[in-house]
């Protein structure tokens, strides 16, 4: 490409992100291909951030597989996290499922919690639903804390009396 002739710096890293954002509004996949063929030296993560959150806009399973192939760390974690709260919107029950489905590291808590957060929003049955199936363990508390804050940002007095009848043990701390 062109821009690979201009000189490393803020220019050519300008022009790649301008490339990335419109290739990913019209065609996610080639600004995916477009992105891992670029040279060492740039930030790649970001522009994956471009790519996935606008892909999960338009088909938020495929952009959840594209985030899951990503080596693990702190920006996987954070895809899946935006995934999961731009798919809740969309389609509550698939999203629930996703999540579930995510191993045990590499995003999922992050991905749990912005769930959470978006159920409590919108259906607080299906939230508190989602909270409670969880097993027993960290996971669980931390979807419950969230989700109680959550609910106490709408309606407190609906949050404490949900959480009053907790039974005993870290979730209710």
């Amino acid at each position: 490409a062109w821009f690979q002739q201009l000189p490393p710096g803020s220019l050519r890293n300008q022009a790649a992100w301008n490339i990335v954002s419109a290739l990913a509004q019209e065609n996610p996949q080639i600004a995916l291909d477009f992105v891992q063929n670029l040279p060492a030296g740039l930030n790649k993560e970001n522009f994956y951030d471009i790519i996935l959150n606008q892909w999960a806009n338009t088909d938020p399973v495929v952009a959840a597989a594209k985030a899951q192939e990503l080596k693990p760390g702190s920006n996987r974690a954070n895809l899946l996290a935006n995934i999961a709260g731009q798919w809740v919107a969309k389609d509550p029950d698939a999203a629930i499922a996703w999540v579930k489905s995510l191993p045990e590291d590499g995003g999922k808590r992050e991905a749990m919690q912005r769930l959470v957060y978006g159920l409590a929003n919108t259906d607080s049955k299906k939230a508190i639903d989602f909270a409670m199936s969880l097993p027993a363990g960290q996971l669980r508390d931390q979807a419950i804390g969230g989700l109680a804050s959550a609910l106490a940002n709408s309606d407190l007095n609906s949050a404490v009396a949900w959480v009053q009848q907790l039974p005993e043990g870290q979730a209710k701390q």
